[in-house]
């Protein structure tokens, strides 16, 4: 977690409060997204190998003939053009009574 905090935000407490668990929330989500989500090599990324290889290696931006496009790698295009690869899938234990 330690690529998710850092220095507090702000001198007031309530401020920090919310920021610490809104990081804690982060930090639970990507946990899951990994395991679930993404490939055995990738389950044990930091953040930030997450951000590079997601966020920044998908594609480039090109402007052409007056058109904004994304210019996809081959393997991202067949991937995003393929069936979904994972669900989420919640299993909530039934509640008694209900």
């Amino acid at each position: 977690m330690n690529e998710l905090a850092g220095d507090v935000p702000s001198q007031k407490f309530g401020a920090n409060a919310a920021w610490l668990r809104l990081n804690v929330i982060l930090y639970n989500l990507l946990s899951a997204y990994k395991r679930v989500g993404l490939p055995e090599e990738l389950h044990t990324a930091r953040p930030k190998r997450l951000r590079f290889l997601l966020l920044n290696t998908v594609g480039k931006v090109v402007r052409h003939a007056r058109e904004t496009l994304l210019r996809c790698t081959k393997h991202i295009a067949r991937t995003l053009a393929g069936p979904p690869r994972t669900r989420f899938s919640l299993k909530r234990p039934a509640l008694a009574g209900v």
